[in-house]
């Protein structure tokens, strides 16, 4: 991981954590690119 991204783990985690949600079935990826 580069020293730049460090400090943004927090939204890192969170983007993974959809991206696990997303590879199980619980989510969408139009549901996910909406949000953002």
């Amino acid at each position: 991981m580069e020293k730049g991204k460090q400090r943004r783990v927090f939204s890192v985690d969170l983007k993974l954590d959809l991206v696990k949600k997303i590879e199980q079935g619980d989510l969408r990826v139009l549901d996910v690119t909406n949000v953002y």
